[in-house]
């Protein structure tokens, strides 16, 4: 049997038997950046309240809004109702799922001590070339404290707890913590923490941030267990009226 080829010497059909061949993958790792992509936009807006708790993700909206396909945005939801962010409904579709106040209460106690023992290591293990920007930070957060800008000083708190965790070097307790930064406390209890930043939780950063930058790891530790401690006690203190914000809406 002949071969074709082409005027260049080569062999027509073993480039067309490659080409058909790396197709698959190149069309597959196209896939898995497009999703990667649409994941990360839909949980900075999951977090950022852009959704509301029990909203509904109609499939036709997000492949609208975020630029995507259809396939994408179904393994993008099955990927988010494997983590507890969405839930399915039968014959429903997809929604932002709830936290109920003790689903709260669980995430702030298995918080306090991953953010313990990050804020130890953070002490131990930050570079001055990290602390700088650090301390920078605390200082916009009290500034946003108190203005008050409760939205900025929601986000620069979010921000001020990552940068511990990445100071702190321990990648499975960082993994774990950014779990729970896609489904944050605030959120879904904003009657408790959209109001303006209580006067202890500004002192308990500096506490913080102070302890870390002079590389004191029990006093770290033990001002980032006093934190988390204080928003356990308003999650309880606010049990009923919490219960009644998250029920909303069913």
């Amino acid at each position: 049997m002949s071969t074709l080829v082409g005027h260049d010497g080569t062999s027509l059909v073993a480039t067309a038997s490659a080409s058909v061949a790396l197709a698959p993958r190149t069309r597959g790792l196209r896939t898995g950046a497009a999703l990667a992509s649409l994941l990360t936009a839909l949980r900075a807006d999951l977090a950022s309240g852009a959704y509301h708790p029990r909203e509904r993700l109609v499939e036709a909206d997000l492949v609208a809004r975020y630029g995507t396909t259809r396939a994408a945005v179904r393994d993008a939801l099955i990927q988010l109702t494997s983590e507890g962010i969405v839930e399915r409904l039968p014959n429903r579709g997809a929604r932002v799922r709830a936290m109920t106040i003790n689903e709260a209460i669980e995430i702030a106690e298995v918080r306090r001590l991953l953010e313990c023992l990050c804020a130890r290591r953070a002490a131990e293990n930050a570079t001055e070339s990290e602390i700088g920007p650090f301390m920078e930070l605390a200082l916009k957060l009290r500034a946003a404290a108190v203005s008050p800008a409760v939205s900025e000083y929601l986000t620069l708190n979010a921000r001020f707890h990552a940068a511990i965790h990445t100071m702190a070097r321990h990648t499975t307790a960082q993994a774990i913590l950014e779990q729970f930064q896609h489904r944050p406390i605030d959120r879904f209890f904003p009657l408790e923490f959209r109001t303006s930043p209580p006067a202890e939780s500004v002192e308990e950063h500096d506490r913080i941030a102070h302890a870390i930058a002079g590389h004191d790891a029990d006093a770290a530790e033990q001002a980032m267990y006093d934190h988390l401690s204080n928003l356990i006690s308003t999650l309880k203190r606010f049990e009923p009226n919490a219960a009644n914000a998250a029920g909303r809406g069913q």
